[in-house]
């Protein structure tokens, strides 16, 4: 009789633990599917912002400089900042303490990249804004260096540096971008508006004269079947 109740304890025992193993296996199986599906969901969402940008990259003329040709144009400390990453000193640039009315531009290539409406004291010594002037304004790059973790701030026409972006600003958008002067070029906002009206007037005026159109119909020669074609004055 011990002998049956030590083999009946045993088996009760083995079949507990065998259930034991294949519940955990079971969560084991579980977890190895999340941690696999889970990485291509978030590769699945990179890739798709990847594409955004992209699109809005191609909408923009970028502009491509060799070191050199950037050296030429600009000042030994705008190159410093805009192509090499530096950082003026606070409260020595020309626009942190500017209150007129207008449009921040790209000092390497004019694209507009702030508007006076979203400038700020931020009592940093950099001129600071709320937002940019637009989504295809300026870049986002995640930056390391000086033992950090911070948001680079990078023209979207030309690559030029022009700061950091941090979130301790005010409302609505509680955004602070801390711009380098150097980097920038403030345009008075009634140039600014002629300047508009007068590339929308510029694209306004331009032929938009399609293959096969009739305009460019009537600027080719018609040549008889079996003339001669005279030939160009290649010099």
């Amino acid at each position: 009789m011990n002998w049956f109740n030590s083999t009946l304890r045993l088996s009760v025992g083995t079949c507990f633990v065998a259930c034991l193993l294949v519940i955990w296996s079971n969560h084991s199986i579980a977890q190895e599917r999340y941690l696999v599906t889970k990485p291509k969901q978030s590769s699945d969402k990179t890739k798709q912002n990847e594409s955004s940008k992209s699109t809005e990259d191609d909408a923009i003329k970028k502009v491509v400089k060799s070191d050199q040709a950037w050296k030429k144009q600009l000042t030994d400390v705008e190159y410093q900042v805009t192509r090499q990453k530096g950082t003026e000193q606070p409260y020595t640039g020309r626009y942190w303490n500017e209150k007129r009315d207008g449009v921040y531009v790209c000092k390497c290539c004019k694209h507009p990249l702030f508007d006076s409406k979203s400038k700020y004291k931020s009592g940093t010594g950099w001129p600071s804004y709320t937002a940019s002037k637009s989504k295809s304004s300026v870049g986002l790059i995640a930056d390391y260096s000086a033992n950090m973790v911070r948001t680079e701030v990078t023209c979207r026409r030309c690559d030029a540096h022009l700061g950091h972006v941090f979130d301790d600003g005010p409302q609505p958008t509680g955004m602070r971008y801390c711009m380098n002067s150097v980097a920038l070029k403030f345009v008075p906002r009634e140039t600014w508006d002629k300047q508009q009206a007068q590339l929308k007037q510029d694209k306004s005026e331009q032929p938009a004269s399609k293959p096969g159109s009739k305009n460019e119909t009537k600027s080719i020669k018609q040549v008889k079947p079996g003339q001669a074609t005279p030939a160009k004055n290649t010099g």
